[in-house]
């Protein structure tokens, strides 16, 4: 019995020590610091970003990777895109510009917008337009019309205006024109030109323009010619482009229009404009001149030629004006008609 009694006391004290420890928080006791511990080996540096650049097949690289884009624009293919027209004689040396106007009446050069508008608001396509305000009060009629002169509305007349034959045949023609319905045609292995009938009226700068399509190329300069400057194309175009320029002149130098210089081609050249910029105040920049001319030629081409009236008054001044030039065709310089009689005919 002594034993049963030992043994449970002995299970007790066991059983209190091990509900002790439980309960009871642990003391900690700090040791001494060990010996410090050897540095761990650095992390890699982080690759650097790829830089792009030019492969040998012309395009942009990126590492291993072709991304296919061009680094530079291809070469032109069929020579009608040299920028200047001067250059560009095989195309290989040109970009192809592309010219749109935008959905709300803007310019769009080579895709991108520009702040100029093709079509001007509330501008009507009768006569009538060409006298709104153009450029510091004067009219598109002002500028292109009456200060203009290479003015040939003999084009629209089968006429050569103030121009008289002076080399080869160049004729008016209505095969192919920009502003309806005829256009000056010079085809032939030599120069085919015309020469203005009075030369320029005074010593300036003037501001040449006109339209110009060369159908067939092998030599020569196609366009307007004063003071030896051509303002024209000398290569092959497809369609009919603007040729313009500010040259300085004197006065009684020739106006030449057709092919020049040993030409040897084919094409047409159409809305000439040669006008003295003494009649601004404030000189404008070619750029503002080009818009205006391009404006310019806009409402011409939208004018419905058989729908121009002539009161009495303007008919019988344009006929006396044809008279006067048809005089001066014939060599009567000093001719000057003072009466109308038979232009109701």
């Amino acid at each position: 019995m002594k034993r049963i009694i030992s043994i449970i006391l002995v299970l007790s004290f066991a059983l209190g020590i091990c509900f002790g420890a439980v309960s009871c928080a642990p003391s900690l006791i700090q040791g001494q610091s060990g010996e410090k511990g050897e540095k761990g080996d650095p992390g890699e540096n982080g690759a650097n970003g790829l830089t792009p650049f030019i492969g040998e097949n012309g395009n942009w690289w990126i590492g291993d990777t072709d991304t296919g884009v061009k680094a530079k624009g291809e070469d032109g293919k069929d020579g009608k895109d040299g920028v200047d027209g001067i250059d560009g004689k095989d195309g290989k040396d040109g970009l192809t510009p592309t010219i749109e106007i935008s959905d709300d009446g803007y310019w769009v050069i080579n895709g991108k917008k520009t702040g100029y508008k093709a079509v001007l608001d509330n501008m009507g396509t009768s006569p009538d337009s060409l006298d709104d305000i153009a450029y510091e009060g004067l009219s598109y009629r002002d500028i292109f019309i009456k200060s203009n002169e290479a003015y040939t509305d003999g084009f629209n007349t089968k006429g050569m205006g103030a121009f008289k034959s002076s080399s080869g045949e160049c004729r008016i023609d209505g095969e192919r024109f920009y502003s309806s319905p005829y256009s000056l045609k010079s085809f032939g292995t030599t120069s085919q030109q015309i020469v203005s009938v009075n030369g320029l009226k005074s010593t300036g700068e003037y501001f040449v323009a006109c339209k110009v399509n060369c159908t067939r190329y092998d030599k020569g300069e196609l366009g307007i010619h004063i003071n030896n400057v051509t303002v024209g194309i000398a290569r092959r175009s497809y369609d009919f482009l603007t040729s313009a320029d500010v040259i300085s002149a004197k006065a009684g130098q020739s106006i030449y229009m057709g092919s020049v210089k040993s030409a040897n081609l084919d094409g047409y050249v159409d809305d000439p404009v040669v006008v003295n910029l003494s009649i601004f105040k404030k000189k404008p920049s070619l750029d503002e001149l080009i818009r205006l001319y391009e404006e310019y030629v806009r409402l011409e081409r939208a004018i419905p030629r058989d729908e121009v009236l002539f009161g009495e008054s303007e008919m019988y001044e344009a006929f006396l004006e044809y008279m006067e030039q048809k005089a001066q065709e014939i060599g009567m310089q000093d001719s000057t008609f003072v009466d109308a009689v038979g232009s109701e005919n």
